[in-house]
């Protein structure tokens, strides 16, 4: 049996290999610790009950979207109408509006106070107090909904295209 030769200079390589390998390892992690934990800051406690408020005049049953204006009311595409709530008081859009639309699975309030809303096939606006037929002949799915981007253009994914709007 021959005994292999472990000359010094296989054992310097070996021992240089090592040490660069240890001074890769050190120089490459590194080590992230937090200054101090984190601790989300809520301005409103949402477990509080009196922040909270039944809406006994809405059937859940039947609301699809819901999008908040600036001035924090509420539009609510239910089943075949369209709800504003304003807080005290609700007013209703439908078919004797001008209104079309079956499942409105989405509305969006935008930031000059017009208001979109689309069932499957059709888009609406409400603009100057008044609701008109923005679109139609269209497959958009029940899932979509408006988005608006930075440059104020509002967005709305249909079937094999893309809907903008500027107003």
């Amino acid at each position: 049996m021959i005994k292999p030769k472990l000359t010094v200079f296989h054992f310097c390589c070996c021992i240089f290999t090592f040490m660069m390998i240890c001074m890769l390892n050190v120089l490459t992690s590194k080590s992230v610790h937090a200054l101090e934990h984190y601790q989300p800051k809520l301005t409103v406690n949402l477990n509080n009950q009196k922040l909270w408020r039944r809406l006994d005049w809405l059937d859940s049953s039947r609301l699809f979207s819901m999008s908040v204006n600036n001035e924090g009311h509420l539009w609510l595409g239910l089943d075949n109408e369209i709800a504003f709530y304003d807080g005290s008081e609700v007013k209703y859009y439908g078919t004797e509006d001008g209104i079309k639309l079956n499942k409105i699975t989405a509305i969006h309030a935008l930031e000059n106070g017009n208001v979109l809303a689309a069932d499957n096939k059709r888009i609406y606006q409400f603009k100057d107090n008044k609701w008109t037929l923005v679109q139609t002949g269209l497959n958009i799915p029940y899932s979509a909904q408006f988005r608006t981007g930075h440059d104020g253009a509002t967005w709305l994914p249909a079937a094999n295209k893309l809907i903008v709007f500027k107003d």
